[in-house]
């Protein structure tokens, strides 16, 4: 594969990797599903499991993009990009 497909392979898990994060943390997930939307300890501890390992699929296609020494590099501006992405979905998505 050409590394803009795995650059936009490591863009989609970075992003999917902070939406399961965020989605774990007991403000944000009230604010998407809404006032008395209870979060299980389970169902939390899965959102972080998965967004851990989004962050990790998104590392590992930045590797396979640039190579192991540019590839860090990409996995940084990849994780900033997806973050500024992310908070601008939280601030301004319609609150439940």
């Amino acid at each position: 594969m050409s590394a803009i497909v795995w650059a936009v392979a490591s863009l989609v898990a970075a992003f999917g990797g902070f939406v399961a994060l965020s989605l774990a943390m007991d403000r944000h997930h009230e604010q998407v599903f809404g006032r008395g939307a209870d979060l299980p300890r389970r169902r939390q501890w899965a959102l972080r499991a998965t967004g851990s390992g989004a962050l990790l699929v998104s590392l590992g296609a930045s590797l396979m993009a640039q190579g192991p020494t540019q590839g860090w590099v990409l996995w940084c501006g990849v994780l900033t990009v997806a973050a500024v992405g992310q908070v601008l979905a939280l601030t301004y998505a319609p609150h439940g």
